[in-house]
């Protein structure tokens, strides 16, 4: 089930990525980056806000295509997507991919999901478990991972 590099677990964090600002983007993934670090400090975390280039709209790796390519690999290397939804104003296109390109790969994806913009039989049908809020997730992933 999933990737994985080299018997370390990898979790991708995917969630939206625009409609707000670099600091409301990067909070609940720098939350969740020091749980699971405190949690198992070899884990490999993958934070696409780390890997984009925000406010040069004309910089080569802002470009479509290359922003896409980086997440589907990203997305591709991991062991686990841990999907936050619940910080969208609106559906999420993006992470929605994400969240597809996971189940397509075989690749579980944890979704904190959002019901007034993501309560879909897609998303619930890729997720292996939606929850309320971070904390659940973390948990969740802690107890999943536990021997991993």
């Amino acid at each position: 089930m999933g990737n994985s590099t080299g018997g370390s677990l990898t979790i991708y964090l995917a969630g939206p990525m625009e409609s707000t600002t670099l600091s409301a983007l990067d909070e609940w993934r720098q939350l969740a980056i020091r749980k699971l670090r405190d949690w198992k400090p070899g884990m490999r975390i993958i934070n696409p806000v780390d890997l984009s280039v925000f406010g040069d709209p004309d910089h080569p790796l802002y470009a479509d295509k290359a922003v896409l390519q980086r997440d589907l690999q990203h997305v591709q290397q991991s062991t686990l997507v841990l999907a936050n939804l619940q910080t969208a104003n609106k559906v999420s296109i993006g992470t929605v991919m994400e969240i597809a390109w996971a189940y397509q790969a075989q690749i579980p994806v944890i979704a904190i999901a959002d019901p007034k913009y993501h309560d879909h039989c897609m998303i619930r049908g890729a997720s292996i478990a939606i929850v309320e809020d971070l904390a659940s997730a973390l948990d969740l992933i802690e107890t999943m991972y536990r021997d991993y």
